[in-house]
């Protein structure tokens, strides 16, 4: 399972913050599209 502002792992802290902006994907990004994503264009 994958979680949002939740860590895989028991003994990590969950996320103490607020989330703006996100996206779900049915699949893996490329290191291109995640910059291009990113504003890294």
């Amino acid at each position: 399972q994958n979680w949002l502002g939740r860590s895989q792992f028991a003994a990590d802290a969950y996320y103490n913050g607020q989330l703006d902006e996100f996206r779900i994907y049915n699949r893996a990004l490329s290191a291109a599209e995640v910059a291009y994503l990113a504003g890294d264009r």
